[in-house]
């Protein structure tokens, strides 16, 4: 039901958790990016990779932990929110070259 309605794109904020809806809108988006950057969100910071500095990121297989821990999805509908994200232009892999993944892959707010 969650599932399908995450796959859907139905979904809605009730009580700082995501749940199925009738329609889903940009200001359910903007909610769960500015809960995903308060305080009690992800860790953003500067990350390293190969020599590298990536500014201001966050690490895509933490932010799978993260929707898990925070809304009640399963691992794959973390990942599918993610994507959603990704669409919507809220966050994005810091050199444009991944989707969403739970994995160690870079990502930034947009």
């Amino acid at each position: 039901h969650l599932k399908q309605a995450i796959l859907d794109g139905d979904l809605q904020y009730e009580n700082r958790r995501l749940v199925p809806a009738k329609l889903s809108s940009l200001a359910d988006v903007e909610r769960l990016r500015r809960q995903m950057l308060s305080i009690d969100g992800l860790d953003i910071g500067d990350r390293r990779y190969r020599m590298k500095l990536y500014r201001n990121c966050f690490v895509g297989s933490e932010a799978v932990d993260w929707l898990v821990r925070t809304q009640g999805l399963s691992r794959g509908e973390a990942v599918i929110v993610g994507r959603r994200l990704v669409r919507h232009n809220s966050i994005e892999h810091v050199l444009g070259e991944q989707d969403f993944a739970d994995d160690y892959y870079f990502y930034h707010f947009v």
